[in-house]
């Protein structure tokens, strides 16, 4: 397995590309701002110098590389297998009812003989996410593992985009189907967030949207918890997280908090919130979503061979870490060494498992990692 990474910013243009001696790659996945995957530049030149290749990308809000995050960028990965191979597919969603059995489609779409691992890149604005993701896991042949991420457009909520072979799509999701017994793929996501407060019971709801607490309108109950900061709705909602226990489940999941609706008093969330669910507010701190990050790496670093790192760290956390947003990327950078290249993007949401024998979910708040590597 043979991998190049690549940069590029407005300053510098293409960093790597040039000396790269991949040009039969099989592979090449990158992450890009929304504004700038419109304009279709960028993806149409990996394509060119890598003909052979598959190319999937989705955008982001922030693109990782290395131990620091870049914004305005595009950040890529070419792979080439010795002994395995990949196969893609993708799928439209004409209606976020049908959310469920398009992740079920999706899957299907892949053969199931041989397939390893699948990474899953979506939109996140025109689906259900959360049933998408639910589709895909009920589906998965046995011993397959599935990762990956929602499509990002920094903080404003407007349009998020994925990518494949040329086209841009709007209301779909891409799947990665890895195949190989010499391939060893290792995952882990870790939050840092913390419960605050008793815990509620939500009502009302209706998928990924939250209309009662208690009985009482979700909203003005939010507000209460916010305080003076919840005349910055919504976007304050991302440093803010709904936790939710389902009540079937011992597992509790961070929600981000999306958008509202004062007419209704409702609040949407990045993520499904199951009706009779345990809720409560979280918060956390700059310290805390580190050692989250770092606990994450420390969780899924096995050796010094592992070839390719993929990090998919939630929007959320790069609001609340500021001007501090590198210090997570350089926690994780200290656990795999100065030589292992960093690659991935700040996301609407990271789809992993919080353990290795654990079912895959829709996470949001986490730090999730995903290393890829082929065995000779």
């Amino acid at each position: 397995m043979k991998i190049e990474h690549l940069l590029w910013t407005s300053a510098t243009g293409w960093q790597g590309l040039e000396s790269s001696t991949m040009h039969n790659a099989d592979l090449v996945i990158f992450f890009t701002p929304s504004d700038t995957l419109e304009e279709n530049k960028l993806p149409e030149e990996l394509r060119k110098f890598y003909p052979k290749a598959r190319v999937v990308g989705s955008s982001s809000t922030a693109e990782i590389f290395g131990a620091h995050a870049y914004q305005m960028s595009c950040v890529a990965i070419a792979i080439s297998f010795e002994h395995s191979f990949v196969k893609v597919e993708k799928i439209h969603v004409d209606d976020v009812n049908n959310s469920y059995l398009a992740g079920k489609e999706l899957i299907q779409k892949l053969p199931a003989t041989g397939l390893k691992h699948v990474f899953l890149l979506s939109d996140a604005l025109k689906l259900d996410a959360t049933q998408l993701v639910e589709g895909v896991v009920d589906n998965l042949p046995p011993s397959t593992t599935l990762t990956g991420g929602l499509a990002g457009d920094d903080v404003r909520f407007e349009k998020s985009y994925i990518y494949c072979d040329g086209e841009i799509e709007k209301n779909g999701a891409i799947a990665v189907g890895f195949y190989g017994d010499r391939l060893k793929i290792n995952f882990a996501c870790e939050a840092g967030w913390k419960p605050y407060g008793p815990e509620r019971i939500a009502t009302k709801t209706s998928n990924n949207i939250l209309y009662e607490l208690d009985g009482k309108p979700a909203l003005q109950l939010y507000k209460d918890f916010l305080g003076r900061f919840a005349e910055r709705l919504p976007s304050i909602g991302l440093l803010y997280p709904l936790a939710v226990r389902p009540a079937n489940s011992g597992m509790q999941f961070a929600r981000t908090i999306v958008a509202i609706d004062e007419k209704t008093q409702s609040i949407t969330l990045a993520g499904g919130v199951p009706q009779g669910s345990f809720t409560q507010f979280m918060m956390t701190s700059a310290s805390q979503l580190i050692n989250g990050a770092e606990m994450s790496a420390k969780k899924v670093k096995n050796s010094n061979q592992d070839e390719l790192v993929l990090l998919l760290s939630c929007t959320a956390r790069m609001q609340v870490l500021k001007q501090r947003v590198d210090e997570e990327l350089e926690a994780v950078q200290s656990i795999f060494g100065d030589n292992t290249k960093l690659v991935g993007f700040y996301t609407y949401g990271e789809i992993s498992p919080r353990g290795l024998t654990q079912k895959c979910h829709l996470q949001n708040q986490t730090m999730a990692i995903t290393t890829i590597k082929e065995e000779t």
